[in-house]
């Protein structure tokens, strides 16, 4: 309370008028950054939890914005205020503020008449136009949080609702899986065995998937909660302050008490909330599961090493979700591929046309090779088959056509005498049958 005021204040008086509009424009300009943070905040858990987008996405993209939005918005209004001389002692808050002054003044007619310097907010209808404007700012930041506070734990409980469905499935795949290895057995014992070590490493590695799943998830749980109460505080701070804005009376009684002890609590509240985060992050680790609360505090206040290695992107329900829109993508990519190889193969198998004219004028017609079989009883009356019972005819390699300018000669020789390599194996063969 500055010495050069108009109340009659019992406690020690201090410093003066230019010292109270300075301490009025920074807790002003403070406060007005800090409540679209605790927007912020919410908004920052739903892009993480809700829209998987990483940490690096938000603070290239959407935190610029926001901070320029406070930081500017914060400043033109403290700098309005700080113009008109609209920063005053008030005997109903714990510091210098925007209060008409003195605060018990009224613009009836015979009422206690309030300083005025000209300014249309020192006019009946600007204090109450202002009024109104920060009214509508709180409840504006409001629903921003209700929105948000609404959207996590919808998403929070739906997720959990299809993890619990999914491993129920896995169980029912797990039965399946146990009932193909007692049925019937493959002849083949690698088979077997390899069968067996597959099932059972698939197996293996679909109970440690679950079990690190309900880890996850109970984590998961815990930061959902913890987004909860950030927003959660908020309400409890400034539903007071709501209430005062809307009373046009003097403020007195348990609603001036509420407002100026909570909203002094606020940073105790938030700091509670932020341990209440490391504590359940230092209990994840192995050989600190069962740790005391106390004993984890003092370690949090008295360890200077970072033992955090949590990140909001890094939990279960980001990364199952950021898992399957990663597969998804990476399925797609996958048919993409398999659309251009087939397409490229059709083009590979079409014949080449420059190619095929160099074989113009050739007939590539097996030369023409008949077998007549003929029964040769003897004296026993048993049939045989001798080389006399059969005829061949000799190929004519004359009805091969070619045309020298488009072919080799050689190679047509090179078929010719494995033409008659041919023969000369058909008729080996058919007098080892014979003889047989």
């Amino acid at each position: 309370m500055p010495k050069d005021n108009v109340y009659p204040f019992k406690g020690p008086m201090l410093w003066n008028d230019a010292t109270c509009t300075a301490q009025g424009f920074l807790a002003n300009f403070a406060q007005m950054c800090y409540i679209p943070c605790n927007a912020w905040l919410a908004i920052y858990y739903v892009c993480v939890l809700v829209f998987k987008l990483k940490a690096g996405t938000i603070s290239r993209y959407i935190e610029p914005f926001f901070y320029i939005f406070s930081l500017v918005s914060s400043l033109v209004v403290s700098l309005i205020y700080l113009k008109d001389e609209f920063y005053h002692a008030d005997p109903l808050n714990t510091h210098c503020y925007t209060a008409r002054y003195p605060i018990h003044c009224t613009w009836v007619p015979d009422g206690e008449e309030c300083y005025d310097n000209g300014s249309y907010l020192y006019t009946e209808a600007g204090y109450y136009a202002n009024l109104k404007a920060t009214l509508y700012y709180v409840y504006a930041v409001f629903g921003i949080l209700i929105m948000c506070m609404l959207v996590i734990i919808i998403n929070t409980y739906l997720f959990e609702k299809r993890i619990k469905v999914e491993s129920a499935s896995s169980t029912v795949q797990e039965g399946n899986n146990t009932t193909s290895r007692t049925g019937p057995r493959n002849s083949n014992p690698a088979s077997l065995d390899t069968n067996s070590r597959t099932i059972e490493a698939a197996n293996t590695s679909q109970e440690t998937k679950t079990t690190r799943t309900r880890d996850g998830l109970k984590f998961s749980r815990i930061v959902a909660f913890q987004a909860t109460l950030y927003i959660l505080t908020v309400f409890i701070i400034y539903i007071p302050l709501a209430i005062s804005l809307e009373s046009n009376d003097v403020e007195e009684g348990a609603g001036v008490y509420s407002r100026v002890f909570l909203q002094n609590f606020e940073g105790f509240f938030i700091l509670c909330i932020f341990l209440y985060h490391k504590v359940h992050n230092l209990r994840r680790s192995k050989n600190r599961s069962n740790m005391p609360l106390i004993e984890a505090l003092k370690l949090i206040f008295s360890s200077r090493e970072d033992r955090d290695d949590f990140f909001l992107e890094n939990i279960t329900m980001v990364q199952l979700e950021s898992d399957d829109i990663r597969l998804r993508r990476e399925a797609a990519i996958q048919a993409e591929m398999d659309v251009a190889n087939e397409d490229s193969f059709v083009d590979d198998s079409k014949p080449d046309t420059a190619d095929l004219e160099k074989y113009e004028g050739i007939s590539f017609a097996s030369p023409g090779v008949s077998y007549n079989y003929g029964d040769a009883v003897s004296s026993d009356g048993k049939s045989s088959i001798g080389p006399s019972a059969f005829s061949h005819s000799t190929p004519n390699f004359d009805d091969i056509s070619y045309d020298v300018s488009k072919f080799n000669w050689q190679s047509v020789k090179s078929g010719a005498q494995e033409s008659s390599s041919n023969r000369y194996y058909e008729q080996r063969s058919y007098a080892d049958e014979s003889s047989c």
